[in-house]
């Protein structure tokens, strides 16, 4: 081995540039694979992360008994003695008209208002000992200050109220320092001081459109408790282990002595959120999954071509005594150390770029940002990388180690048909440049560059493909289930009447109206699942049907794709399969038959993509229901309106006509949820990515031809001699350049397509969604000539010296 490790020194003092700019491919083929792994890791544990550091609470009790005397009056000190309990935590909830949410320290709360119980909490600034929040920027308002608030980062508007609206917008642009005017009790203007921009665990509401803001004992104890303005104790409790819930739900039936109580439980929030975090992170390791393979492909073709280049000098290695053992092992070392130093650099590039994650609102919660070490992709990567080029790189040093005569040459078949066209000279001559391999020392890598740049269009189509199919999805409602523009219900949540519904049929601007329900989860073979019920009052609301019908009889009912995959079901019309229906928290079922496949919009805490059950609206549930209790009564409205009608213009002849019953019209139901908005935001990825695969291809593009240019310096010169002028040597590397594109376009267009659309439709099952490809033909039409332009740009540089280099030198030097 002696003269194999003596071989490998010189190469590498003698060719350390050309080493190093291999590893420097490496690390750009792998690097933002290697990104993208850490970022999906990290992002999908963001929230949970955030919760843990931030002692997010699991259930909140309030007391109902402002509201109605047969709810139950909270024993905050009873609930606090429970053994399970971890930290508890008093607070004063509330919220104004028009979506703002409060939290405040309790009014007259002491350390000891639980006697004899040691673990009686001590409230902390703001009595927030839980649920703690992060203080973006400012302050949190001083404890008896009347004036000041912290508004949470996620505080949205709410299009029900043009006056609360326009006080919750001014909020949302509101810097810190500012002086911001709210809508208060009873239509009272309240101008406060926001001192600073907060974010808290529950503020992350994937469906829902309020968050809370902080203020102060003092300003509380401003506000009247009413309707339009309520304010009640609560206690936020904290289990010890995740299975606690369970235990503490009996307990307090058991506490309540049968006085209803509705605990607020974070389970469905936390589920949901994660579940989005999780969604976005899925994206990630699907496009690092892409990357990587890509990746690998990429690689082959580079060390196939180099090992082809470095082994033009194996001859005279073995007449100097070199075995195939020893080229062989030479070839497998300098593979070695390229890739170890690329790996690394992979590496490190994936721990430089650890900031950039996670994106969007999940980036809020990431409890420790900046650089962060992934030891998964930081060191098994290069691990795997490095095992990864061996295994390429065995094939072709080995075959370059036992093959002798490497100076056979097959001529180009379709360099010989463009010169019987009738092309020009310089045209022949650029398509031979580019299909002639060449023997000896002046062999160039043709199929492995064609590889490469083919690699690199069909990436730019797929990533064209992926992010115009996620543009519409984005753009298009009804893909994702919401097949109405507006809900419309009372400010006091209760049942719209008939002559309310009769009212907006009758508008000619409706072209669809339907009353939905997203009511208390549902189990389905005791898997709990968000459940939507739309009954149709004109048109047609029902999401849209995958695989089967739409749900009509009294038992009929329709699943999200993972519900059914999880539920081991199958869509079978003629024999429907059955499922066991019930509530949440009762024990009696009943029997549904699976119609069909549905887009299931997230609309409810409990509902996320992909998951949950549309029931027809007659669907029976009163067998079930406990102590004869009515079924619950929809108490909204969705509207679809007719294309190009103006919403407000269209009802509001009915809110005008109904104004005592406080109707509202808002488009909470309608907005984009923030499944569809976390997977939105990698939209870019696909992007960067094709933009860096086509760099690449560019590269091996630019590498082909210079190499062409230096090595067929002597057929170019034979054609000067001939009575080629410069401008004829200038065409024939732009057709050489050409020609190379032209057959990349001709395979990667197609296959850039397939793959687009083979990705698209693992996304569109992930979400559960309809699988509707966008294929951006004015897109591809276009690159094509800015492919061949660029193409003719990257030569242009080559083909100058070509035609500058003067023949006899190059004929004397031969």
């Amino acid at each position: 081995m002696g003269a194999v490790w003596m071989r490998a020194r010189a190469e590498m003092r003698g060719r350390w540039r050309a080493w190093l700019g291999l590893a420097l491919l490496i690390t750009v083929f792998f690097g933002p694979c290697l990104s993208a792994i850490a970022g999906a890791r990290r992002t999908t544990s963001t929230y949970s992360r955030f919760r843990e550091t931030h002692h997010a609470w699991d259930v909140m009790i309030l007391d109902g008994s402002i509201f109605a005397p047969i709810l139950w009056k909270p024993d905050f000190c009873a609930l606090e003695r429970l053994p399970y309990i971890e930290s508890s935590a008093r607070m004063a909830t509330g919220g104004f008209r028009g979506g703002i949410s409060f939290i405040a320290p309790p009014q007259g709360t002491t350390a000891n208002d639980c006697p004899n119980h040691p673990r009686a909490p001590h409230p902390a600034e703001y009595g927030i000992t839980l649920n703690r929040a992060t203080i973006l920027s400012g302050r949190l308002p001083r404890p008896g200050s009347t004036d000041e608030i912290a508004l949470s980062v996620f505080q949205r508007t709410d299009d029900a109220d043009p006056v609360a609206a326009k006080g919750l917008r001014r909020l949302v642009r509101a810097p810190t320092g500012s002086s911001v005017t709210i809508v208060g009790p009873g239509g009272k203007r309240m101008t406060l001081k926001v001192v600073g921009r907060i974010v808290s665990p529950f503020d992350f509401r994937p469906n829902e459109n309020d968050a809370n803001a902080l203020v102060s004992a003092a300003f509380v104890a401003r506000l009247p408790r009413g309707d339009e303005s309520y304010v009640t104790d609560s206690i936020a409790l904290r289990f010890r282990h995740a299975g606690d819930l369970q235990r503490f739900q009996r307990d307090l039936k058991t506490l309540t002595n049968g006085k209803v109580v509705v605990p607020i439980v974070a389970e469905a929030n936390t589920n949901a959120v994660t579940y989005s975090a999780r969604l976005q992170g899925t994206a990630l390791f699907m496009l690092a999954a892409f990357a990587g393979l890509t990746a690998i492909l990429l690689l082959a073709q580079t060390l196939t071509r180099q090992t082809f280049l470095d082994s033009v000098e194996y001859p005279a290695l073995r007449a100097l005594g070199m075995g195939r053992e020893q080229t062989f092992a030479l070839g497998m070392l300098r593979t070695g150390a390229i890739a170890t130093l690329g790996a690394l650099l992979a590496a490190l590039f994936a721990f430089a770029t650890s900031p950039v994650f996670p994106f969007g609102v999940f980036r809020f919660a990431e409890p420790s940002p900046g650089l962060r070490f992934d030891a998964l992709p930081m060191i098994v990567g290069p691990f795997a990388i490095v095992a990864f080029a061996l295994c390429i790189a065995a094939i072709p040093a080995w075959r370059s180690a036992t093959v002798s005569d490497r100076s056979t040459q097959r001529p180009s078949r379709s360099a010989a048909l463009v010169a019987t066209w009738g092309m020009p000279a310089s045209a022949v001559a650029g398509v031979r440049l580019a299909l002639e391999r060449g023997r000896g020392r002046t062999a160039v890598p043709v199929r492995s560059t064609l590889t490469v740049v083919t690699i690199g269009i069909a990436a730019v189509v797929a990533a064209l493909t992926l992010s115009s199919s996620i543009a519409l999805l984005l753009d298009s409602p009804r893909l994702y289930g919401k097949t109405w523009d507006s809900v419309i219900n009372r400010a006091d949540s209760g049942p719209l009447g008939k002559d309310i519904l009769d009212a907006v049929v009758a508008l000619p601007g409706v072209e669809a109206a339907g009353a939905i329900d997203t009511g208390a989860p549902l189990t389905i073979d005791g898997r709990r699942v968000g459940a939507l019920t739309i009954g149709n009052i004109k048109g047609s609301l029902y999401p849209p049907i995958v695989e089967g019908r739409a749900p009509r009889g009294p038992d009929d009912l329709v699943l999200g794709t993972k519900t059914l995959r999880a539920l081991h079901k199958r869509i079978d019309l003629a024999h429907p399969a059955t499922v066991r229906v019930g509530l949440e928290g009762l024990e009696k079922t009943v029997i549904g038959r699976v119609v069909g496949r549905a887009v299931i919009p997230p609309i409810g805490d409990y509902a996320r993509f992909g998951e949950g059950v549309n029931l027809s609206s007659n669907f029976d549930l009163q067998p079930i229901l406990e102590n004869n209790d009515e079924p619950p009564v929809p108490s909204d409205l969705v509207v679809r309106f007719r294309p190009g009608s103006n919403p407000r213009d269209v009802i509001r002849p009915v809110l005008e006509r109904f104004k005592d019953q406080q109707l509202h019209m808002g488009e909470t139901l309608a907005r984009r949820p923030s499944d569809v908005v976390d997977f939105g935001r990698v939209r870019g990825i696909p992007l960067i990515l094709a933009g860096l695969l086509a760099f690449i291809g560019a590269a091996a593009l630019a590498h082909a031809v210079a190499t062409a240019v230096y090595r067929k310096s002597r057929d170019l010169a034979i054609l000067k001699t001939l009575g080629f002028v410069r401008g004829q040597v200038r065409r024939a590397v732009a057709w050489q350049a050409s020609t190379f594109v032209a057959i990349a376009l001709l395979f990667g267009i197609p296959l850039g397509i397939i793959a687009g659309r083979a990705l698209w439709s693992v996304f569109a099952d992930t979400l559960g969604v309809v699988r509707f490809v966008s294929v951006p033909e004015l897109a591809l039409l276009l690159l094509a000539p800015a492919a061949l332009v660029l193409g003719n740009l990257i030569a242009a540089i080559p083909a100058r010296a070509a035609a500058r280099t003067p023949p006899a030198l190059v004929l004397r030097t031969e």
